[in-house]
């Protein structure tokens, strides 16, 4: 009795240690749809290429698009025509984040024309940037895939340029699950910016050009000038005192009245500073026979925007009287009245005086000045 009271002991306690073990054992494991969750998540982080791209090796099956095959472009615009497609691809586009293309995409695919869609191969290492499919028959789409099928897959391809970034689009023939192949620059935005380069660079040579015909024009611009003014001895000859011509006649010195005519050339010589040779007539209106030839040279300071300059220079007056040529030293002064809103050519109201050289030590009956207008052609 007490060795069968030992041997049922004995087996209630075994019975006890294998329950815990098998326990035990339940615990790790889990249940089986843990176990096929955790080798589902292993094989995919199995599947997973460094750049972090998920490996494609086939293509149909429960997630296909549509369940024919789009052999010709005839059957790609069947498919396209379908209302579930069209819906079902705006989700998909929505999803993406590229709703604005969904029109465009599905007028190209209900068109089917061989001008947008071609044939393509998609070849075993090329990458998409998505895929559309179903998931217990709802659009869905699956991003980073890298095909690595034993083959490559034929495919109708087109291109969508929206402005800014231009989209690679392929429909597999088996399937009809549209992806995205890639996205890059757009030819039209490409073709805007170098437009818009050459433009910018046809604009700046243009007013460089003109800068540079601004600069040689402006280098030399030509003057022509008139004034009501009077002189003070200077051509002596038949004035005075009859029978006398000498300087030292007191009736020799006296006013003569004078209109002023002369032209020359405005030459710069820096920004502000510019030389004016010319040359002149001034007729004498108390005797004709006093007129005066003469020639002069201005070096002028031009204000801000050439609105007026003063200047001083050296001249000779009456070249034609061999006997009364004198040099001068001249002072004159200039402001603008007009300028033209076209060519920049303007009107100066002029004041000018001369001095002559060899009179120096009488100054006082010695001397013309004048008032007139210059305009100075730009």
């Amino acid at each position: 009795m007490r060795r069968f009271l030992t041997a049922l002991l004995s087996v209630a306690v075994l019975c006890v240690l294998a329950g815990h073990a098998a326990a035990a054992t339940r615990h790790t494991a889990g249940s089986p749809a843990k176990q096929q969750m955790r080798a589902t998540a292993a094989q995919q982080a199995a599947r997973l290429t460094p750049e972090g791209y998920r490996v494609g090796t086939r293509l149909g099956g429960p997630t296909r698009f549509y369940q024919r095959q789009l052999k010709t472009l005839g059957d790609l615009k069947k498919m396209a025509a379908v209302p579930r497609i069209q819906k079902d691809l705006g989700v998909v586009f929505d999803k993406a984040g590229l709703s604005s293309l969904a029109p465009e995409v599905i007028r190209i695919l209900q068109a089917a024309s061989p001008t947008d869609l071609k044939e393509v191969q998609f070849e075993p290492g090329q990458t998409m940037e998505w895929m559309a499919l179903r998931k217990a028959g709802k659009p869905q789409l699956v991003e980073k895939i890298k095909w690595e099928g034993k083959k490559p897959f034929s495919a109708w391809e087109f291109f969508i340029d929206d402005g800014k970034s231009g989209y690679t689009f392929d429909v597999p023939m088996t399937c009809g699950n549209l992806l995205l192949r890639s996205i890059g620059p757009s030819p039209k935005a490409v073709a805007e910016a170098e437009a818009a380069r050459k433009a910018e660079e046809a604009r700046k040579a243009e007013e460089a050009r003109k800068a540079e015909e601004a600069r040689r024009k402006d280098l030399v611009d030509p003057f022509i000038e008139v004034g009501i003014g009077k002189l003070r001895g200077g051509s002596l000859a038949g004035v005075g005192t009859p029978g006398v011509t000498s300087i030292d006649d007191p009736g020799a010195i006296q006013c003569q009245p004078l209109l002023v005519a002369k032209g020359g050339a405005d030459v710069r010589l820096s920004p502000f500073w510019r030389f004016a040779p010319a040359i002149g007539f001034a007729a004498n209106f108390h005797d004709s026979g006093n007129s005066a030839l003469f020639a002069d040279g201005e070096l002028n300071y031009w204000f801000q925007d050439k609105k007026g300059f003063i200047g001083t220079g050296i001249g000779v007056w009456d070249i034609t009287h061999g006997d009364n040529v004198s040099p001068t030293g001249l002072f004159q002064l200039g402001a603008r009245m007009w300028k033209s809103a076209d060519t920049n050519s303007s009107l100066y109201f002029t004041l000018s005086g001369r001095l002559f050289l060899n009179h120096l030590d009488d100054i006082a009956n010695h001397y013309v000045f004048w008032g007139g207008l210059r305009y100075i052609f730009r």
